[in-house]
């Protein structure tokens, strides 16, 4: 039996969004948990471009460009936005790539039977 993409994805990123909860400090608790949502996602996005590419430099390029804004240097980071926007962008990104991963573990999982007949 062939190793899942999609649970050892899911666990890297929730691993990976609730690590930025050491961004949390004084008077922004409510983006520092934003943040944590919707780097989870990325590291969904991130993980499928890493499957997909077969190599890290596209996963890591793509996070340097996320980190290159002027807010990150900043102490305060960037201000919360509304939830709903959020929950519902990020929401569909996620939904649309565990799909992938499914289906590519699935596929794998085929390729996997049809090399051992």
């Amino acid at each position: 039996m062939a190793l899942k993409i999609y649970p050892s994805t899911i666990f890297s990123s929730l691993i990976f969004g609730t690590l930025h909860l050491t961004n949390l400090g004084p008077g922004n608790v409510e983006s520092v948990l934003q943040q944590v949502f919707y780097t989870f996602v990325l590291g969904v996005l991130l993980s499928i471009l890493r499957v997909t590419t077969n190599t890290l430099f596209w996963p890591i390029g793509l996070h340097f460009l996320i980190d290159w804004q002027p807010d990150i240097a900043t102490s305060q980071g960037p201000p919360s936005a509304d939830w709903w926007v959020i929950g519902t962008i990020f929401s569909v990104i996620l939904i649309v790539g565990l799909i992938y991963l499914i289906k590519f573990d699935r596929a794998d999982e085929r390729r996997q039977v049809s090399l051992s007949h």
